[in-house]
């Protein structure tokens, strides 16, 4: 069995050694040792709970790889210093009201690849000063905005189950700090009206590896701050007019791997401030019916990306670069 070896020059973290026979392979990075202000930890795997002699001095525990099925309520109550805390690939199914209590110093909390189902209302209340959460792969369908309660300082959420197939209107309304959020790997096809609603921080919303297939107008209403839309290995088919209006400040948008989407009117980015950056990936578009982009690109107000390939697969033979356009675009 391989341990994992990490340095944290100027912090005290946890040491997990459940099992006593070393596998390092470079001796000196593994010592079970202080060395001034500086601890190394190693972990690995086999415990079936969260250990109850955790130094309270530790301000990252990391407890992944092992096989903690249930968090109890106070389960790191004692950890007030803790600013980041680990429970990947557990196989954690069950997250008990109060099991965050003590944990107000906590900025990062990975809880992905684990088999949640559904989290109470203020599960996290008590993580007031959270910046991260991690709660990608796992096995939820929805949650309630009360879930949220407390995240007062969440800057970056990551969500992700098989089971997720919309968000509903206001789920994430109290998520006012929030700038980074992650749908991906998930079943959405939908987003109703309202999804993101609350969400004024909001730069980064990717949603790729979906099954959305078609974007309507008021899809992303309640995102005036959004920078970045990434939208890659979806199913999508069809762009309506108006589905991006409410990005008032979008720069870049992201389309490749959606290989059902052909075309769409330039009436889809018509209230997006200009210039933007657009990815539209190696699938073939009906490229006559884009000649509203070509036009764009021609005056610099949309620019192709990556910028080592500034054109489209044109079906029919046609070719981008040789394509030719009347003024009026459509």
């Amino acid at each position: 069995m391989q341990s994992l070896c990490v340095l944290f020059p100027t912090a005290v973290v946890l040491v997990v050694l459940p099992i006593a026979k070393p596998d390092c392979v470079e001796e000196d990075h593994c010592r079970n040792a202080y060395t001034g202000d500086r601890k190394f930890f190693r972990i690995y795997w086999g415990l079936t709970q969260v250990p109850e002699d955790i130094n309270p001095a530790a301000l990252e525990v990391h407890l992944h790889h092992n096989s903690i099925n249930t968090l109890p309520a106070r389960a790191f109550e004692t950890l007030t210093q803790c600013t980041a805390l680990s429970l990947r690939y557990n196989g954690l199914h069950s997250v008990e009201p109060g099991a965050f209590i003590g944990l107000s110093e906590l900025r990062i909390l990975r809880l992905d690849h684990n088999e949640i189902s559904s989290l109470v209302e203020d599960v996290f209340s008590p993580l007031t000063s959270l910046t991260v959460l991690d709660l990608g792969v796992n096995q939820y369908h929805t949650f309630s905005p009360g879930v949220w309660n407390g995240l007062t300082s969440l800057q970056s959420l990551t969500l992700g189950s098989p089971l997720l197939i919309t968000i509903e209107p206001d789920s994430l309304s109290t998520l006012t700090s929030l700038t980074s959020l992650y749908v991906s790997g998930s079943a959405l096809s939908h987003l109703p009206p309202g999804a993101f609603n609350g969400l004024k921080s909001l730069t980064g919303l990717i949603l790729r590896q979906n099954r959305l297939t078609h974007l309507r107008k008021g899809n992303f209403q309640g995102l005036p701050t959004v920078t970045g839309l990434l939208l890659e290995d979806n199913s999508l088919h069809k762009i309506d007019s108006g589905a991006f209006d409410d990005l008032k400040a979008l720069q870049l948008l992201r389309l490749e791997q959606n290989y059902g989407l052909t075309s769409f009117s330039s009436e889809a980015l018509a209230d997006v401030p200009r210039p933007i950056r657009v990815t539209f990936g190696d699938h073939v578009w009906k490229c006559p019916s884009m000649c509203w982009l070509k036009l764009e690109q021609q005056a610099g107000t949309i620019l192709l990306y990556p910028d080592w390939k500034p054109y489209l697969q044109c079906q029919n033979k046609h070719n981008w670069t040789l394509l030719k356009c009347p003024n009026n675009g459509d």
